[in-house]
């Protein structure tokens, strides 16, 4: 008997998958913005780290590809 979304024998949610990630996080307690490592959780859509001042739990989620190509060319101006 299986007692979790994932077929038996998979490894994810243990964080196997996990990746390093660094990025910007936002910490609410300091309210401030930090660039910090991290990592992932298996399947690459959030990404956990801790606050170098007050040590609290951080995450974001991480942008997909799709999301990331669509911000660069609204942002892109022929010629500049």
């Amino acid at each position: 008997m299986s007692y979790s979304n994932y077929p038996e024998g998979s490894m994810r949610g243990s964080g196997i998958y996990a990746e390093d990630y660094t990025g910007n996080f936002y910490c609410s307690n300091c309210d401030k913005e930090f660039e910090l490592e991290g990592s992932t959780d298996d399947w690459q859509m959030n990404a956990y780290a801790e606050c170098p001042e007050c040590e609290a739990d951080l995450e974001i989620e991480i942008p997909s590809r799709d999301e990331l190509l669509a911000d660069y060319w609204a942002d892109y101006k022929e010629g500049k």
